[in-house]
């Protein structure tokens, strides 16, 4: 089997060390959906890409959108496409604007069936394949109704659903009380950034 040398490294790292000295073959841009306008440059060092990426996830959030928009009319008037250039678009966005024919990776092996099937149901037409075999006794996913949840608010805190916090608190409770959680370990997401709920949960 022929081998060739090959160089894995961040992007920052990799402009930093070959900007305007080498030129590889290929570049391979891994999590391109995470990367922001300041990842194009890289592209520079080869004479083709792969760029993986996936535009069902969250991209680049920068905060200087305002600014950038000015710049751009400012700067990028000839430039096709120039609105693009924005804190806002990823690498991935760039590569599927100049390149529209994609290969989407069906076979996924990291995350158990229960939660990939949701994935796949819900963003991705049915079309990514679960291929883990090892799937766990207990369900990974479980959603629990409350009747009686409701946001409201509450001194000190602001709005915090009382009785989700509680049924939380009594879940995670009983999951430390049973052996098969022995040695593991808890992390606990409350999606309402902008209420007290994460802060009640501390108490």
């Amino acid at each position: 089997v022929e081998a060739g040398p090959v160089w894995v490294m961040s992007v920052d790292r990799a402009m930093e060390q070959f900007a305007g000295v080498e030129e590889f073959d290929v570049v391979i841009v891994d999590e391109a959906s995470q990367a922001d306008l300041f990842a194009l440059p890289v592209l520079s060092l080869a004479e083709r890409a792969v760029v993986v990426g996936d535009d069902q996830q969250i991209g680049p959030q920068l905060g200087f959108v305002g600014t950038v928009s000015g710049l751009i009319h400012s700067h990028l008037d000839d430039v096709p496409s120039a609105e693009h250039f924005d804190p806002e678009s990823s690498l991935y966005d760039h590569a599927v604007r100049r390149s529209p024919e994609r290969i989407l990776l069906t076979e996924h092996f990291r995350c158990v069936p229960p939660i990939i099937e949701f994935s796949s149901r819900h963003y991705y037409d049915g079309k990514i394949m679960p291929l883990r075999a090892d799937r766990p006794s207990v369900a990974p996913l479980r959603t629990v109704f409350l009747a009686d949840g409701v946001r409201q608010p509450l001194a000190g805190f602001g709005d915090v659903n009382l009785a989700e916090a509680q049924a939380l608190v009594d879940q995670v409770v009983r999951m430390v009380a049973d052996p098969s959680y022995r040695g593991k370990t808890f992390g606990v997401i409350s999606l309402l950034s902008t209420s007290g709920q994460a802060g009640y949960l501390l108490l």
